[in-house]
């Protein structure tokens, strides 16, 4: 074999070597994809929790509860953990986010426990709630055409939060707006002509607690009066009221000594 020859067939050699080998893999390389990174989570809040203590005020038939706070005066409305209903007079201690939605009564954001506390048990608003009632159903031209009932627990040792809370379910009862306050603070306010003794568009619902001679018998015993007056002229008064607790710790029905109307 000549030189030439020998040259040209090297280089054929190296030529098929050449091509197998560009179409290898090798020669097509592709760039793998980056990772995505997982997004980092937003940190969850710390929910601030606290304790209160709530008296049962009232409850609706779906659940939602009244609440007065026998501390700070705040009434509210919620639903209870799992729709628990508990008696009107329960007294509960409360776990819950300390935010509150405000809206009147308001609403706590949320409740994570609510535990019955013992002995604490007191329906007195349950039983003025129903004196109200009674003395609504009598004389009932004296509510013809109002606007407002107002509402004086004042002298009751109801909690300020449970007079408000009791006035606020019996002005949602009887749709109509309530004026919390006594005779002298509404005629102040200019809601009662206090000259002329007239309150042309409302009616002013009162309880007047009576001295018991000690606190033994005040707990369980309690002495009232209750009226219902639009003037002067227009009023009906319960009088000499008694109610008693009664073995399971409510109070029972009350008795009126006498009945008076102007």
């Amino acid at each position: 074999m000549t030189t030439t020859k020998r040259i040209l067939s090297v280089f054929l050699i190296a030529l098929f070597l050449l091509f197998p080998g560009c179409a290898a893999p090798a020669c097509t390389s592709e760039t793998a994809p980056t990772p995505t990174a997982e997004p980092t989570p937003e940190p969850t809040p710390e929910v601030n929790k606290i304790t209160l203590t709530l008296r049962v005020i009232d409850s609706n038939e779906n659940g939602s509860t009244l609440l007065a706070d026998t501390n700070s005066g705040a009434v509210y409305r919620n639903t209870l953990p799992d729709g628990k209903v508990y008696p009107a007079g329960t007294l509960l201690e409360v776990t819950c986010a300390d935010e509150v939605l405000e809206i009147y009564p308001a609403q706590l954001a949320e409740i994570y426990e609510a535990e019955p506390i013992d002995d604490g048990f007191d329906d007195r608003c349950a039983l003025y709630l129903q004196v109200f009632e009674d003395l609504w159903e009598e004389d009932q031209a004296l509510q013809a055409d109002i606007d407002y009932i107002g509402i004086d627990l004042s002298h009751t040792s109801l909690t300020k939060s449970e007079q408000d809370a009791l006035a606020w379910r019996f002005g949602e009862l009887k749709g109509k707006e309530v004026l919390v306050g006594t005779f002298d603070e509404l005629c102040e306010q200019g809601f009662i002509d206090g000259e002329n003794l007239y309150w042309e568009n409302g009616c002013l619902l009162s309880i007047e607690e009576e001295g018991l001679p000690d606190e033994e018998s005040y707990l369980n015993k309690v002495l009232f009066r209750a009226q219902k007056w639009r003037s002067g002229l227009g009023a009906i008064m319960f009088t000499s009221c008694t109610a008693e607790r009664d073995k399971t710790g409510h109070w029972g029905e009350y008795t009126a000594g006498g009945f008076a109307i102007a």
